[in-house]
């Protein structure tokens, strides 16, 4: 799937050297106008069909603009620590 979404396009963030990030943060960013726009889907767990039987997972998907800089924000301090994209 990784490869299918990097070849639609979008810059994916994998391992960060002896960092562990455990989060459930997707954030779409577009030009509308030459501004960006963001719409930012934050969720608890990992949509696992296994695990769904024993605990309920909860996503907010918001196209507020604040939550969406924050978002940005938050990929590219991840970005900064990365060996290498």
């Amino acid at each position: 799937m990784s490869r299918r979404l990097e070849e639609a396009g979008c810059q994916l963030l994998y391992g960060l050297g002896d960092y562990k990030v455990h989060s459930k943060l997707c954030l779409i960013t577009r030009s509308v106008n030459n501004e960006l726009s963001y719409i930012t889907q934050i969720g608890t767990g990992n949509y696992n069909e296994k695990t769904s039987r024993l605990y309920t997972d909860l996503s907010f998907i918001t196209a507020n603009q604040a939550i969406g800089a924050d978002a940005a924000a938050v990929f590219a301090a991840l970005q900064n620590l990365a060996p290498s994209i």
